[in-house]
């Protein structure tokens, strides 16, 4: 049924019939899938197709107030496709004017029209998804060289705070040792204070945290 309101509409397209017949007659309840897509360079969008007649239907679709006024209408399961344009526009819903319809079984070069359209939508989208994923993918370098820094420059002031030297590397034991000369030094029995002998504690403690556990 819904193949042949498609094939309707074309032979009243070719025999000039006038547009208030289609608009006055009178749309079947339909519940059918299909796609929309400008040229097939832009990516399918998925809508329903609600009721329909020779002269138009009416679908829908999310946002519909970005579509444009002119579209390819696909319906896959009916091997159709139709240029169409927008008559009105209502929250998710819109009515739709059929300008041309044709039958792709019958027509092998709209067969191979739609053919092109779908491979180029698939393309596309392809491109799209893998610039997401490189952008993705540039995002998480980014943060994981910002997050090297931050521990970096947090090794480097938890070494200077031990007074050892940051360009060397380290044991444990030479760790320690630098703990305990700087605890001391900063201890405050020792003539240091309470707040630079925890700093240096817990720049220990953070440096000793790099260590595997054993």
């Amino acid at each position: 049924m819904y193949g042949q309101m498609f094939r309707s509409s074309q032979t009243q397209a070719r025999r000039g019939a006038p547009r208030e017949k289609a608009q006055r007659e009178e749309r079947v309840p339909v519940i059918k899938s299909a796609y929309i897509t400008v040229d097939g360079s832009d990516p399918l969008l998925a809508c329903t197709v609600r009721d329909i007649n020779s002269g138009g239907a009416r679908i829908s679709v999310a946002d519909i107030h970005k579509i444009a006024d002119e579209f390819l209408l696909i319906a896959r399961s009916e091997d159709l496709v139709a240029r169409v344009r927008v008559a009105w526009r209502r929250e998710k819903e819109m009515g739709v004017r059929f300008l041309r319809s044709t039958r792709l079984d019958n027509e092998p070069r709209m067969r191979q029209e739609q053919a092109k359209t779908f491979e180029r939508s698939r393309a596309a989208e392809a491109q799209r998804l893998a610039e997401a994923q490189a952008a993705q993918e540039a995002l998480q370098n980014q943060q994981m060289e910002a997050e090297r820094m931050v521990t970096a420059r947090l090794r480097f002031d938890r070494m200077v705070l031990l007074a050892m030297d940051p360009t060397k590397g380290y044991t444990k034991d030479m760790l320690r040792d630098a703990y305990h000369a700087r605890a001391k030094e900063t201890h405050p029995d020792q003539g240091g204070n309470s707040e630079t002998f925890d700093a240096v504690k817990l720049a220990y403690e953070g440096l000793l945290a790099e260590f595997p556990a054993v």
